[in-house]
C-alpha cells in the first residue's frame, strides 16, 4: 500500500481573546491518497475555510499537524495551491498577465509563462477578452444562456 499523499494529524485550532479561547477546529484527522476526491461540508464559520488554510500551510494549527508525502506542509510548495472563495485577478492586468502572476512569482522566465498561460487560458477563454471584466461579462452571457436552456429541459441547478 501506498502512503498517503496528505495527512491531516490531530488538528486543532483556537482563537484567543481576552483571554478566552474559542476552538474552531478539534483534533481532525483523516488521509488522502492520490485520486481521493474529498468534499467539506458544514454550515458557514464552522472552520472549514480555516481547516483548508491549514492544509496548504497558509496557517498554523494551534496543535497537530499536516504532512504532504510524508513532510510538513509549506506554503511555498509548488505542488500545492488552493482556489479561494473569492477570485483574485487584478483588474488591471489582462487575463494573460492575471495567468501568469504566480509564475512570475516562481521566478519562470517569460516565454515559459506564457506557454504555460496560454494553455490554460485556451481551457475556457475567448482570446479576444483581453481584461478580467471583459471575459467576466462574456462568462455571465454564458451563464445566462446555459439556465435557460436548463430552465427548458426541466433541470435546476441552484
Amino acid at each position: 500500500m501506498n502512503a498517503p499523499l496528505l495527512e491531516v494529524k490531530n488538528v486543532s485550532k483556537s482563537y484567543f481573546e481576552n483571554g478566552k479561547e474559542f476552538k474552531v477546529l478539534d483534533l481532525v484527522r483523516f488521509e488522502l491518497s492520490e485520486r481521493d476526491f474529498v468534499c467539506v461540508v458544514g454550515p458557514s464559520g464552522c472552520g472549514k475555510s480555516t481547516l483548508l488554510r491549514i492544509i496548504v500551510g497558509l496557517d498554523e494549527p494551534t496543535s497537530g499537524q499536516v504532512l504532504f508525502e510524508g513532510q510538513p506542509i509549506r506554503a511555498d510548495n509548488p505542488q500545492v495551491a488552493m482556489v479561494f472563495q473569492s477570485f483574485a485577478l487584478f483588474p488591471w492586468l489582462t487575463i494573460t498577465q492575471n495567468v501568469e502572476l504566480g509564475l512570475e512569482a516562481q521566478g519562470k522566465p517569460p516565454e515559459e509563462r506564457r506557454k504555460v498561460a496560454q494553455k490554460f487560458i485556451e481551457l475556457g477563454a475567448d482570446p479576444q477578452f483581453g481584461t478580467p471584466a471583459q471575459f467576466a461579462a462574456y462568462v455571465a452571457d454564458d451563464y445566462a444562456k446555459w439556465a435557460r436552456l436548463a430552465k427548458e429541459a426541466g433541470l435546476k441547478i441552484e
